[in-house]
C-alpha cells in the first residue's frame, strides 16, 4: 500500500501551487507541463489512495499483511517554510473495520488527512525595498502570418 501512496504522490496531477489571497502574481505564465511556482505560493500535494495518519485495517475488501497500519507523509523543510496538513473526503468503511450498525449510522464520508501544503512561513508580499521597477512591453506574434523559410 505504501508503494501506491508513493506512486500517487509522484504523479504531477497530485501537486498544485496557488498564491495566498490578496497576493498579486505580478506576471501570468502560459500553461506548462511542469509545475511553475511563484516564490510566495503555497505548494500542495494530495493523494487519495488511503487516509494518512489514520489506522487502516482494510482497503476495500483487502486486508493489509501484518494487520492495521498507518501511512504518513513526512516532510523536512528549511527555516521559513510552514508545513500544514491537507484533507480529502474518504469513506471510513473502506479503510476500517466497522459493524453493520456503525456503517449505517456513521457518515458515508469523512474529511481525513490526505497530504501537506508548504508555504512561506512569514512572507505575505514581495520585498518592495529590493524590488526594481521596470516597464514591460508585450508583443503578440501570430506565427501563421509570418513568412516561412526566410532567414535574416
Amino acid at each position: 500500500m505504501a508503494g501506491l501512496v508513493w506512486q500517487e504522490i509522484c504523479r504531477p496531477a497530485s501537486w498544485s501551487a496557488a498564491l495566498p489571497p490578496r497576493v498579486p502574481a505580478g506576471v501570468t505564465l502560459a500553461a506548462h507541463d511542469d509545475l511553475v511556482v511563484h516564490p510566495l505560493a503555497v505548494v500542495s500535494v494530495r493523494q487519495k489512495v488511503v487516509p494518512l495518519a489514520t489506522a487502516v485495517s482494510r482497503v476495500g475488501a483487502l486486508l493489509p499483511k501484518g494487520g492495521t497500519k498507518r501511512y504518513h507523509v513526512d516532510v523536512e523543510t528549511g527555516p521559513g517554510v510552514a508545513v500544514e496538513p491537507l484533507t480529502a473526503h474518504f469513506a471510513p468503511a473502506q479503510f476500517t473495520e466497522l459493524s453493520a450498525d456503525q456503517k449505517l449510522s456513521a457518515p458515508s464520508f469523512a474529511s481525513l488527512p490526505a497530504g501537506v501544503s508548504l508555504a512561506p512561513a512569514t512572507a505575505v508580499e514581495a520585498p518592495f525595498d529590493r524590488a526594481v521597477r521596470s516597464d514591460v512591453v508585450m508583443e503578440t506574434l501570430n506565427i501563421v502570418d509570418l513568412e516561412t523559410g526566410v532567414r535574416a
